[in-house]
């Protein structure tokens, strides 16, 4: 792997200008691709998503990306993973770990009421891929139960909490946000070195 490109998931609703901040910010030798979700729904909307993002990476001949999402689109990242080979995936605020019945915070009935129903299956899947989960201080759709859930889910990950932020972390703090994927995106450079 040389040179992965940064692959940045926006979904529609939450993440379509609040991205392009988060880009904006980044280092030019950071290669960022957009890819846009389309609004499926469906009980099956996250793995029938991943497979979209997966066609169109194909699509543009990207391998081994480096997968950012967030909210929806971090699950759909984590599935993507589990998929098709990715550098690694920065997961901000990622639902698919929640205590099954639990009422949602509003934005995400408004969004998408399929995704509160999703769990995350398959975690052994991501035990050879980074995985950064990046969560918010402040969130009232994906609270801090979730992130202990998805510590027991993925172990080997790396877990970030972004003080002060809310559930649209990428708007709260664009130089937070674009710092974390900066830096992640820096330890895949440096691991990939190393093994060279």
């Amino acid at each position: 792997m040389t040179d992965p490109r940064l692959v940045l998931l926006r979904t529609p609703g939450l993440d379509l200008d609040r991205w392009d901040g988060v880009a904006a910010r980044m280092p030019g030798f950071a290669r960022t691709v957009t890819i846009d979700l389309p609004a499926l729904a469906g009980a099956d909307v996250v793995p029938r998503l991943a497979e979209h993002v997966a066609g169109e990476l194909a699509g543009l001949r990207v391998r081994l990306p480096h997968v950012v999402g967030h909210s929806l689109g971090a699950a759909v990242a984590l599935e993507l993973a589990c998929r098709v080979p990715v550098a690694a995936v920065t997961s901000f605020c990622a639902v698919g770990f929640a205590e099954p019945g639990r009422r949602f915070f509003p934005v995400i009935r408004m969004r998408d009421r399929y995704a509160r129903r999703y769990t995350f299956p398959r975690p052994e899947r991501l035990a050879g891929t980074p995985v950064t989960l990046v969560w918010a201080e402040r969130d009232r759709v994906v609270p801090p139960a979730d992130a202990g859930r998805a510590r027991a889910a993925l172990p080997h990950a790396g877990h970030i909490v972004m003080p002060g932020c809310g559930h649209l972390v990428h708007r709260d703090d664009q130089n937070g946000t674009a710092a974390v994927v900066n830096a992640c995106h820096i330890a895949l450079l440096r691991d990939d070195r190393r093994a060279i």
